[in-house]
C-alpha cells in the first residue's frame, strides 16, 4: 500500500511540466553562468551599465592623452621659450660687453686722424721705386768705393742717396701728415737738379784732365767729408726735433698744432735744417774737390736760404709775436752773413 501511494506520488509530481520548470529554471542559470564566462547575452540594463563605463573610461583616458598632449606640447613650448630666452639672455651678455669693449677703449682723436699722411698724395709704387732706386745708387757707390781707386765719387754718390732717402723716411716717421711722394726731393727745382748735374761733370771732366789735382789738397777733402756728414746729422736732428711744425714747404698759415720750437738743437741754434743743408752741400763739393762747384754751390745756397730766411721769419713773427723775436735775438743760424 504503502510502495503504491509512494509510486502514486512520484508519478504525479515527477511530469514533464515540473521538468520544464525544472528545465526552465536551470537553463537560464546555465545561461547568464556560461554569458557572465564568455561575456555573451549580457543584461541590457547591465550592458548599458558596462557601456557608460567604457565610455567614462575612454573619456577620461582621452582627457588623460589630451591633457598629457598638453601638458607635453606645454612642455615643449617652455623649453623653446627658455632657450630663446637664454639665446636673448646671451646675446644680451655679449653686446653688453661689446659695447663695454668700446666704452673701455679710448676715443679716436681728432688730431692723431690729422695726422695720418694723405694717400692720394703718396702713390705707393712711386714711392717704392724710388726707395728701391736710391738703394741701388747707395750699393752702387760702396761698391766703388771698395774696388776703386779714386773714392771719393763714390762717397759723393752714397751721400746723395743717404740725403734723399732720409728726408722722406724722417718726414714720414716724425710728421706723415705732411710726407708725400715728393718728399725725397729729388726733384727740388731745376736749379738744385741742374747744381748737382753740373757738380758730377765737373768731377769726371777734371779727373779726365787734371788727374793730378784730384789726387791733391787730402786735408780738404777731409774737411769736406766732416761737412758733409756734420750736415747731414744736423738736418735729420732738426727735422725729427721739429716734428709736426717741420715742412718743406714754407706754411703761410699757422695751424692749430704748430709751435715755437725753443729746444734740443734749435735752443740755440735757428733754422738748424737749413744750416745742415747748406753745408752738407758745401761739404760735398769740397769732398769732390770741385773748384768751380764750390763757388757755384755757395753763392746759389746763400741766396736761396737768406730769401727764404727773411721771407720765413716774418710768417714766423706773425705766429708766434714777441716769442719769435725774442728767440731769434739769442740765436744764430751759423750761415755766415745770415744772423
Amino acid at each position: 500500500m504503502n510502495c503504491t501511494m509512494t509510486s502514486k506520488f512520484i508519478k504525479k509530481n515527477l511530469t514533464s511540466p515540473s521538468k520544464k520548470i525544472i528545465k526552465g529554471t536551470i537553463n537560464p542559470m546555465t545561461s547568464a553562468l556560461t554569458s557572465i564566462a564568455t561575456g555573451a547575452n549580457i543584461n541590457p540594463s547591465d550592458s548599458s551599465s558596462t557601456a557608460e563605463n567604457s565610455s567614462i573610461d575612454t573619456k577620461l583616458t582621452s582627457q588623460e592623452e589630451q591633457q598629457s598632449s598638453s601638458s607635453s606640447a606645454s612642455a615643449k613650448t617652455h623649453t623653446k621659450k627658455s632657450k630663446k630666452r637664454a639665446s636673448k639672455q646671451q646675446q644680451s651678455e655679449i653686446e653688453e660687453a661689446v659695447q663695454e669693449e668700446k666704452d673701455d677703449e679710448p676715443e679716436p682723436d681728432q688730431t692723431d686722424s690729422a695726422l695720418l699722411p694723405d694717400i692720394r698724395k703718396n702713390t705707393l709704387h712711386e714711392v717704392a721705386m724710388t726707395a728701391a732706386g736710391l738703394g741701388v745708387l747707395l750699393g752702387f757707390g760702396i761698391t766703388g768705393g771698395l774696388f776703386t781707386t779714386i773714392k771719393e765719387p763714390s762717397l759723393y754718390i752714397c751721400a746723395l742717396s743717404i740725403f734723399h732717402f732720409l728726408e722722406f723716411y724722417i718726414t714720414a716717421k716724425y710728421n706723415p701728415r705732411k710726407v708725400h711722394k715728393e718728399s725725397f726731393i729729388i726733384n727740388n727745382g731745376s736749379a738744385y737738379t741742374l747744381a748737382h748735374t753740373f757738380a758730377i761733370l765737373e768731377c769726371v771732366v777734371e779727373y779726365r784732365f787734371f788727374p793730378e789735382l784730384k789726387k791733391r789738397f787730402f786735408w780738404f777733402k777731409v774737411v769736406g767729408f766732416s761737412l758733409t756728414v756734420i750736415g747731414q746729422i744736423v738736418r735729420t736732428i732738426a727735422m725729427r726735433t721739429a716734428g709736426q711744425s717741420f715742412s718743406h714747404m714754407i706754411v703761410t698759415k699757422r695751424e692749430d698744432f704748430h709751435e715755437l720750437v725753443t729746444e734740443g738743437i734749435y735752443k740755440n741754434l735757428r733754422h738748424p735744417s737749413y744750416t745742415g743743408f747748406f753745408w752738407w752741400a758745401i761739404g760735398t763739393q769740397m769732398l769732390l774737390l770741385n773748384p768751380i762747384s764750390i763757388v757755384g754751390f755757395v753763392f746759389v745756397l746763400w741766396n736761396f736760404f737768406n730769401d727764404r730766411i727773411r721771407y720765413e721769419e716774418k710768417l714766423l713773427i706773425g705766429f708766434f709775436g714777441d716769442d719769435y723775436v725774442n728767440y731769434r735775438a739769442r740765436t744764430v743760424t751759423l750761415i755766415p752773413f745770415i744772423a
